[in-house]
């Protein structure tokens, strides 16, 4: 992890969001076309436009510096997740209808332009789904794991921690190593340390001879003589 640094996280962070961004950009174009040319509730192809559509509004903010230091560990892990659970979704319906035991060469026209269409969002539901798995484990370990191992769960919620791409942390606003709780102890311990040590100097002091001392015991001695 030493290795990797700002700038290389930034652009593996861009690299995967500008691959997500892609693959849900042409799932929406061979939605629309698949919708266009059959039947909407034969093909299905109405899940595949809603994932590419929902991957418009996740992912593009993602890329966005004014709007990535609004994001938390804990939000791009839910976020991701989310998006995952879509891809596999729109996967299994592109999937189940545009398989490998559908042909497109039996069929003509516009027929075959949908059925071409479905088989290209069935690739692009599977890249989708690939590349959102790994965006996942990678922000689950080198994103929430750290964060949590740093700052506990305030690491886990803190906004503006994200490099652009919202995928690696950028190391400029780490939290604190120690939580909150462990801090405050720390300080009553120390003020506790420092009221010992004043407490002793004040006992040295008192207990140590004044120029007066003498004189003090010299009048008590008088004062005993003169009264016997």
């Amino acid at each position: 992890m030493a290795l990797m640094n700002l700038g290389f996280k930034t652009t593996v962070g861009l690299g995967l969001r500008a691959a997500l961004i892609i693959f849900s950009f042409c799932l929406f174009i061979c939605s629309c076309v698949t919708l266009g040319k059959l039947d909407f509730w034969e093909d299905r192809a109405g899940v595949s436009l809603v994932t590419s559509l929902l991957g418009f509004i996740y992912y593009i903010p993602t890329v966005l510096p004014f709007t990535v230091r609004y994001f938390s560990p804990a939000i791009v892990l839910a976020g991701d997740i989310w998006m995952v659970i879509w891809w596999i979704i729109a996967l299994g319906v592109m999937g189940d209808r545009f398989g490998s035991d559908l042909t497109c060469k039996w069929v003509t026209g516009d027929y075959k332009t949908g059925c071409q269409a479905g088989k290209g969002a069935l690739a692009f539901s599977v890249l989708g789904f690939v590349t959102s798995l790994a965006t996942v484990a990678i922000i689950g370990y080198f994103t929430v794991y750290q964060s949590y191992k740093d700052g506990g769960k305030q690491g886990l919620l803190q906004k503006g921690s994200l490099a652009n791409g919202a995928v690696f942390l950028d190391g400029s606003a780490a939290p604190s190593t120690a939580p909150a709780d462990v801090e405050d102890i720390e300080a009553g311990a120390g003020a506790a340390s420092s009221g010992q040590e004043e407490a002793i100097d004040q006992k040295d002091v008192e207990s140590q001879p004044t120029e007066h001392s003498p004189v003090a015991s010299r009048h008590s001695e008088d004062l005993a003589t003169a009264t016997k």
